[in-house]
């Protein structure tokens, strides 16, 4: 087995993290675009991965300079799809993304346009994690259970885990609609 992942206990610094990363893109992002910090690293209390994961939104995929990126040490990763949620019927656009790895701090940068499916259920998710704590404990709990059920593989892992996002991302839509949950602005 090549990539082995681990996920280690929340910690304090990730928001710290998240600002520092996001104060070297500020030059490079486009106007009008939108940086958060995303995943699990952004769920107060939920153990992760040790990377932090931000999600620019774009008016068009093709409105970032990819090369401005790469001068902050940012890689391409090209080739990248959302994994499209049961029942979803997403087209390909809606699940399109650019994504970029840093290899220090430790972070993926996942590029999505404005109004599409995948860059809502991002900030969804995450919302709605952050609101239900009992949501983020049974969450967690999986996590840490497939981790020592798939030994870390990364496919396995994932392969389990996109199923129970499906469910948590269908409770989340009924409790965006109970409380008129909008897409932040950014943050």
């Amino acid at each position: 087995m090549g990539k082995v992942l681990r996920l280690v206990p929340y910690r304090a610094d990730w928001t710290e993290r998240y600002r520092a990363i996001a104060d070297r893109l500020a030059p490079v992002i486009p106007a009008g675009a939108a940086l958060h910090h995303i995943g699990s690293t952004a769920i107060p209390g939920m153990a992760a991965k040790d990377v932090i994961d931000l999600q620019l939104t774009v008016d068009r995929l093709g409105d970032l300079a990819a090369d401005r990126l790469a001068g902050l040490g940012f890689v391409a990763r090209p080739g990248r799809v959302d994994h499209v949620p049961a029942g979803a019927g997403c087209d390909a656009a809606d699940c399109a993304k650019l994504y970029f790895t840093l290899a220090a701090p430790a972070a993926h940068l996942h590029v999505r346009e404005r109004g599409r499916s995948n860059q809502r259920y991002a900030l969804l998710f995450r919302d709605y994690l952050r609101a239900d704590p009992a949501a983020a404990a049974a969450y967690q709990a999986v996590k840490l259970a497939l981790i020592e059920a798939t030994g870390g593989d990364p496919l396995a892992y994932g392969a389990i885990k996109d199923p129970v996002c499906d469910g948590i991302i269908a409770a989340a839509e009924r409790w965006a609609r109970s409380v008129g949950w909008r897409v932040p602005d950014a943050g």
